[in-house]
């Protein structure tokens, strides 16, 4: 298992330059095709050179590269690369003018939040209907999960935000503060249209809904083909000719042996959740890692992107590298020479 581990961590190395690599390489052609980033600072106002010349280089942009077009910047990648894992410097951001670590700081938690609603329902409601369908397969259950998980996975995420902040959090949500004379915390903070910091759980519930809505269906599916493959293995037939109870068959032996593709799935909706994130913060304004990466983008913040960048991307290989370790638990039979 060690040396297993010790592997996974050594590949992590080539994954992590290549993502900054290619991030880095696409923020420099933007910086090179649109000018100094810099400028935006000082709007409409034509800026001294002497002031604008220092302020680039503290922002560690007055390489001569970036005014190359198409040209790597190898030598910036490499300067980016040493304040990153040499002196944890991930640079500063232009509006405002703050650390980057900082805004990461701020910002991570609220993504942690909504990615852990997201988790749970996707755990809850994701396992329970497929489990329902796998074991009532062909009963009136069983095609309402699969029809309804192929309408979550037809619906885009941005629509059906749009559509639950339009419905939900305007219409109804009118009618429970309105109409219905609902508490403040049910009318603002569950059924708000937007998040609300005084209620830091309750406003997310609805934008965690709807990230989770990315894989309630996959998992469903995934679960439930798996169950229906190991109800009809041979272990399965062999425990109940012993005797064994129902629950016994179902619960230890063949729901254990059916989560291992599951558990994949659950450990890659990570990635689902970050990249989700970026469209669900931004409609209902949660103040995120995903909203901060849509407002660096639109603000061409290069030293924002590869610090928020590195840290999911470490985050994802960890969470993966763990899921793989899950496995034998699930099942003894599995070990890592």
């Amino acid at each position: 298992m060690l040396r297993y581990v010790i592997r996974r961590l050594l590949q992590f190395i080539p994954t992590v330059l290549g993502t900054l690599f290619l991030l880095h390489y696409l923020t420099s052609l933007a910086i090179q095709f649109t000018g100094n980033p810099v400028r935006a600072i000082f709007g409409d106002r034509n800026p001294n050179p002497q002031v604008l010349e220092q302020m680039t280089r503290e922002f560690g942009l007055d390489d001569r590269c970036l005014t190359r077009k198409f040209d790597p910047c190898f030598s910036l990648f490499g300067e980016r690369l040493n304040n990153i894992f040499l002196h944890f410097d991930f640079g500063q951001s232009l509006f405002p003018q703050r650390a980057v670590t900082d805004i990461l700081d701020d910002s991570v938690w609220y993504t942690a939040r909504l990615a852990l609603i997201a988790f749970l329902i996707e755990v809850f409601i994701g396992l329970g209907a497929g489990v329902l369908a796998g074991l009532r397969s062909g009963s009136f259950a069983d095609y309402v999960v699969r029809i309804a998980t192929v309408l979550m996975i037809s619906i885009p995420i941005f629509v059906l935000g749009v559509l639950a902040r339009q419905f939900i959090g305007v219409w109804f949500g009118n009618i429970v503060r309105n109409d219905w004379g609902a508490p403040d915390w049910l009318g603002r903070g569950v059924f708000g249209a937007a998040y609300k910091p005084e209620y830091p759980w309750l406003s997310l519930l609805v934008p965690g809904i709807v990230l989770g809505s990315l894989t309630i269906a996959t998992t469903a599916r995934l679960t439930r083909s798996s169950l229906l493959e190991n109800l009809r293995a041979d272990y399965v037939r062999t425990a109940k000719s012993k005797g064994l109870a129902p629950k016994r068959v179902i619960g230890v032996h063949t729901l254990r042996n059916s989560l291992i593709p599951v558990v994949t799935a659950l450990g890659l909706s990570l990635g689902a959740y970050l990249s989700g994130a970026v469209v669900t913060e931004g409609i209902f304004r949660v103040p995120g890692v995903g909203f901060t990466i849509l407002t660096a983008v639109t603000r061409g913040e290069a030293s924002v992107l590869l610090g928020i960048t590195t840290f999911l991307v470490l985050v994802y290989l960890t969470v993966n590298l763990l899921v793989d370790m899950l496995y034998a638990v699930l099942d003894p039979r599995i070990r890592y020479e």
